[in-house]
């Protein structure tokens, strides 16, 4: 008896989980049952997972769950250094701004194209 509590209380919390799942990037349909996601991250692998999930979740709200990756573009997007023009101020600023500022500001933009299959 113990274990089919056990198991109704994981059937129940994925499906809660199930029902939370959302689109996190912007996804536009192109027509031809491809679509183009965009998705920015601070992180690298949480910018290609969240563009997974999305092509997931529109693939499956198409009626399957099932895609295909035509093309994907990763970028890493990192905001410009401040230069003075004094080489020694310049290496200065990097060395007091680590960990902060722009350092913190590097995000990865991710460009999808799926189909649904």
């Amino acid at each position: 008896m113990k274990n089919y509590k056990i198991a109704a209380s994981v059937i129940g919390i994925s499906a809660i989980l199930t029902a939370c799942a959302s689109i996190e990037g912007t996804i536009s349909p192109m027509g031809g049952n491809q679509y183009k996601s965009f998705v920015s991250a601070e992180k690298k692998p949480e910018a290609l997972s969240i563009a997974s999930s999305d092509a997931k979740l529109t693939c499956k709200e198409e009626g399957n769950g099932k895609y295909v990756v035509v093309s994907q573009e990763v970028i890493k997007q990192e905001p410009k250094g401040i230069e003075t023009g004094n080489k020694w101020l310049d290496k200065a600023i990097v060395i007091g701004t680590v960990g902060y500022g722009p350092n913190k500001e590097i995000r990865f933009e991710v460009t999808t194209t799926f189909t649904c299959q």
